[in-house]
């Protein structure tokens, strides 16, 4: 008996946080430093286009998103659950949604979850520790402006959840 394995190319566009803010928060993966996903993993088959819209300057958005980190949340309550813990975005969402709609619209990617403008801190652990990092963060508040985004591929075996592994980003202006 033949078992066929397939892997997918997924695409990642963030907005990396200002080092001053990002050094103050936990690396939910050693590889990856604290970021709003504008676009959270998403399968492509297409890279070529996407990379091509994006050195065009497509998705600029004419300078800095001003944003405010105040609040913690969880999708622990979210249908379906999903355990992690996340800074909200209080201020600075409605321009990360547009660019993140545009984005969507253009190649066509379709979304888990409806975009939610987020921090996250951890995920995938234990109730105690995501207790933990949500109790140590309840107090974080900072402003800043997003300057750039970051578009990553990377690929991963047909699981669920992907176990992506990422390639170099190219970073783009906002």
């Amino acid at each position: 008996m033949t078992i066929l394995s397939t892997t997918r190319t997924y695409v990642l566009v963030s907005a990396p946080l200002p080092n001053h803010i990002a050094d103050l928060l936990p690396n939910p993966r050693e590889d990856v430093r604290p970021h709003i996903s504008i676009v959270s993993p998403a399968p492509v088959t297409d890279t070529d286009s996407i990379r091509e819209a994006f050195d065009a300057g497509e998705f600029s958005t004419g300078g800095p998103i001003a944003i405010e980190l105040d609040g913690i949340g969880d999708f622990r309550t979210d249908t379906p659950p999903t355990p992690v813990i996340f800074l909200q975005v209080a201020a600075g969402a409605d321009r990360l949604a547009a660019l993140a709609t545009a984005i969507d619209a253009r190649f066509g990617l379709r979304r888990r979850f409806p975009f939610h403008p987020h921090v996250t801190l951890t995920y995938y652990k234990p109730d105690e520790e995501l207790d933990r990092v949500a109790e140590a963060h309840k107090g974080f508040r900072a402003v800043c402006e997003l300057t750039a985004m970051t578009v990553s591929f990377g690929a991963s075996p047909d699981t669920m959840p992907p176990v992506i592994t990422w390639g170099p980003g190219t970073t783009y202006a906002l």
